[in-house]
């Protein structure tokens, strides 16, 4: 009789201990399908993030570049009225 008690209860007791190993093995991919869900959204926002800087960026090369441009016609301007200043008072000198 206690040979039957003692495997009717190591029956039971590895039948509970499987249940709960499968409940934690379970609970443990759910986890980590979550993680790798969270891990797939951040890894989207970082590439989205990453091609809004690459539009940034070009767009600032191509204002300093236009300002780079002004910047030299105001020089060249500023370089011709001078010299125009220049004429006229070397001429109103002699």
């Amino acid at each position: 009789m206690d040979a039957w008690i003692a495997a009717v209860a190591s029956f039971l007791g590895g039948a509970g201990f499987s249940g709960v190993l499968k409940y934690f093995t379970t609970n443990r991919q759910m986890k980590l399908s979550n993680e790798q869900a969270l891990r797939a959204e951040l890894q989207d926002q970082l590439e989205k993030m990453n091609a809004r800087i690459s539009q940034l960026e070009a767009d600032v090369n191509h204002w300093r570049d236009k300002y780079l441009e002004l910047y030299k016609a105001h020089a060249d301007l500023q370089a011709l009225v001078e010299r125009k200043r220049n004429t006229r008072t070397v001429k109103e000198a002699e």
